[in-house]
């Protein structure tokens, strides 16, 4: 926590809150444990939550169509390279995914609430919050549930289960963990009526970004949303529930002023595909069969589609050795090691990722670009793939002398690594 805050206060912005939730850094706690950092040990857990999302994702199709058509719409979401490429980063993203879906299954499963169910959806909820802060937001369909299904409760006292198995817990790990969250309230600072507006506008068209790679995506991306609009107008009182949670994490993306891409929105894609399919079944009733036999026959190619991409990505992938990128590339590991084997402990870098270079080289670093902010440093690592305001330029740094000097000390075809040389 001391070192993620003195990252936040000496970044040009804070990365993220002085603390993260603790669920999803327990979840990697086995497998650090038995294999260090080893990205496919990492990736083993993305995988497991991707599956249990896409199960529960299933049931719930089945829920709404008894025919092989759901396996078709289960199909045309699961396989999406855009989707499962997502396992390529390892975050919390995947993780939170699996647990909306499996509450919402719970959500459907048992109506009226009993207490079982209650503390058990009240458990899932708190591990969500634990693993993403904006899990709280599950509350909303909860209570709109409780709301609902009010009259039909005959013993009202199991509804507030949920809340107390949340509260219980939440307090339990407040009292036993560090806490930092509250430092997120801090990003707010970039907050701007023209952000709000733009953040609006990039929500609305970013799941565009699911059909990434798939041929005429803004075709497939066009189908989804009018089947979708189809059925928010003609099921929308069905489908309250799942409708109340994506508009309040769509409202809560949309006021943070950060972005961070397909991964936010996750957890809401799926249930878009379920109004889509609520949107097909309403033309299959009420307008002609060779209108929902062509819907079925476009979702049947994007199924089609998407598992042959996969699939071609994936043994492409495993012919070429699972090459990856990234942080945990040879270029980047090139430098880790370097900083590892010829820097101190107690040195402090800039550089345009922090908490990552922190993981690999357990060193503490900031991000940051103008000569001011480098007085903190002893060393600059400059990646040459960037143009961000998240570090400096060569040419930048040469403008900070006299009062300050950096002098190469390792290159390679993507990093520079420069440390402060001392002025007479």
């Amino acid at each position: 926590v001391v070192t993620n805050n003195f990252t936040n206060q000496h970044s040009v912005f804070a990365p993220g809150p002085d603390a993260y939730p603790w669920g999803y850094p327990l979840l990697l706690l086995p497998a650090y444990s038995a294999v260090g950092n080893h990205p496919l040990a990492f990736k083993t857990l993305n995988l497991l939550f991707l599956g249990i999302g896409l199960f529960f994702f299933s049931l719930m199709v089945r829920k709404r169509t008894d025919s092989w058509f759901s396996w078709v719409v289960v199909g045309s979401f699961s396989f999406l390279p855009a989707i499962l490429i997502q396992n390529d980063t390892i975050s919390s993203d995947i993780c939170f995914f699996g647990l909306v879906l499996c509450v919402f299954f719970l959500f459907e499963s048992d109506q009226p609430v009993s207490y079982k169910n209650s503390f058990f959806i009240g458990t899932l909820i708190f591990i969500a919050t634990f693993i993403r802060t904006v899990g709280v937001v599950l509350f909303v369909p909860y209570i709109l549930l409780v709301v609902t299904n009010w009259k039909i409760q005959k013993d009202k006292w199991s509804l507030f289960a949920v809340p107390l198995a949340f509260i219980s817990l939440f307090t339990l790990q407040a009292l036993v963990l560090p806490q930092g969250s509250t430092s997120y309230f801090g990003h707010f600072e970039l907050f701007s009526p023209q952000r709000l507006l733009e953040n609006f506008v990039y929500y609305l068209s970013l799941p565009l970004a699911a059909f990434d790679q798939i041929p005429l995506a803004w075709f497939w991306f066009g189908l989804i949303v009018v089947c979708f609009l189809v059925g928010i107008a003609t099921t929308w009182k069905n489908e309250k529930i799942i409708l109340s949670f994506m508009l309040a994490l769509l409202s809560v993306y949309i006021v943070w002023p950060e972005r961070q891409g397909l991964r936010f929105i996750l957890p809401i894609l799926p249930l878009l595909w379920i109004f889509a399919l609520r949107g097909i079944n309403w033309i299959k009733e009420r307008l002609l069969p060779i209108y929902f036999n062509i819907v079925i026959a476009f979702f049947t190619l994007l199924c089609i589609i998407g598992f042959s991409m996969s699939l071609t990505a994936a043994v492409h992938n495993i012919n070429n050795g699972r090459s990856i990128n990234g942080p945990y590339d040879d270029v980047s590991q090139e430098l880790f090691r370097q900083v590892k084997e010829t820097t101190q402990t107690s040195d402090i870098f800039v550089f345009f990722k922090p908490r990552a270079f922190r993981l690999f080289t357990e060193r503490v670093a900031f991000a940051a670009s103008n000569c001011a902010d480098l007085t903190q440093a002893n060393y600059v690592v400059i990646s040459l793939k960037q143009e961000s305001v998240l570090q400096p330029s060569e040419q930048s740094l040469a403008s900070c002398a006299p009062t300050q000097s950096f002098k190469e000390v390792f290159r390679n075809k993507r990093f520079i690594m420069l440390r402060r040389a001392v002025l007479p």
